[in-house]
């Protein structure tokens, strides 16, 4: 069974990927929906009177798409077969293509094959995960790139979109975006496994503080757009991600910011003490080798000295002295003399 099917969606959960492609496709239309695992997206769009076909490359969750309602679901692999001809005449108000196009080869040769069953004024309805999202960079940061069933590492993921790549590929694709919203989440809040506690404040903030470090999806309406007519970019819906975040994860956050802002000055302290430590273990060494200098430099001198007290013992020494003495009276004569 497909590990994306769930029992059912809330479509008023406004900072969902699902909920905001719902509320673009709206009600009473007629929708294709690429990618339509076991039916749970397309079961709620019925019951908002729409009449929804699915393709899907699993077979045992095309049957229970089936089940759920769905009119028609084609088993195709989308990255192989024709889209176009497997679907025949048909034409759509609405196409999704909700997370599918991370998991595809030729994600922009899909999105032109969807084009082509829009039906006149039609929109297709993009969902993608984003790769710039905070939680990533934190991870990279950290050397981690773990994968995982679902969510933004999927490990069946092999494309990876941004907001600007996403809309290169509509783009290309001679389609051109009329909504761009997208979901929140905190960097510190996703499923992307990360040790929190090792990383710096100050770098959690600034990656906080970047505007698309909270987007965690972007969900789209595209259509075809119309030759030589400028394409204006649309402006960036986002929910406000501070009500989405509980009272709880709030405080969790900053006293885990706090934590590590104590931590780093305790490691800060630590190494200011190993300094110190370390130049006094160097002026320690320093005065060792001093006393270490001057101990043989005593023992060179008591070596000379034994040597001159040897020397005076010596007869030659006393024979010197014989010769010497008469000299030195002689010269104290001349000099009194004188």
């Amino acid at each position: 069974m497909s590990v994306y099917d769930l029992e059912s969606i809330d479509p008023e959960a406004t900072n969902t990927g699902h909920a905001l492609v719902i509320d673009l496709v709206g009600a009473g239309q007629r929708v294709l929906d690429i990618g339509c695992s076991t039916g749970f997206l397309g079961e709620v769009l019925i019951d908002r009177g729409c009449t929804v076909d699915g393709v899907e490359i699993d077979p045992e969750a095309a049957e229970l798409a089936r089940k759920r309602g769905l009119r028609t679901v084609t088993v195709l692999d989308l990255d192989h077969d024709d889209l176009p001809a497997a679907i025949g005449s048909e034409r759509y108000d609405r196409i999704i293509l909700s997370e599918v196009l991370e998991h595809l080869v030729r994600p922009g040769a899909v999105l032109a094959a969807a084009a082509m069953l829009l039906a006149p004024g039609g929109q297709i309805i993009i969902s993608v995960p984003n790769v710039t999202h905070g939680s990533l960079r934190l991870a990279l940061l950290q050397g981690r790139w773990d994968y995982r069933d679902t969510g933004l590492l999927d490990r069946t993921h092999v494309r990876f979109f941004t907001e600007a790549s996403i809309q290169e590929l509509v783009a290309e694709a001679g389609l051109q975006v009329t909504r761009l919203r997208s979901t929140v989440v905190d960097p510190l809040s996703s499923e992307v496994e990360l040790d929190a506690e090792d990383l710096p404040a100050e770098l959690v903030e600034w990656v906080r503080s970047k505007p698309d470090s909270f987007n965690y999806q972007y969900v789209l309406a595209v259509e075809p757009a119309t030759a030589g007519a400028a394409v204006a970019r649309p402006e960036l819906e986002t929910a406000d991600v501070l009500p989405e975040m509980s009272e709880a994860e709030e405080h969790g956050v900053a006293l885990l910011l706090e934590k590590r802002a104590l931590v780093e000055e305790i490691t800060a302290l630590r190494r200011k003490v190993l300094t110190m430590r370390d130049h006094a273990i160097g002026a320690e060494a320093e005065l060792g080798t001093a006393r270490r200098e001057q101990a043989i430099m005593a023992r060179k001198l008591a070596k000379a000295e034994h040597d001159v007290a040897e020397l005076r013992l010596s007869a030659s020494w006393r024979v010197g002295q014989l010769v010497v003495s008469p000299l030195s009276r002689v010269r104290r004569t001349i000099r009194g003399s004188a």
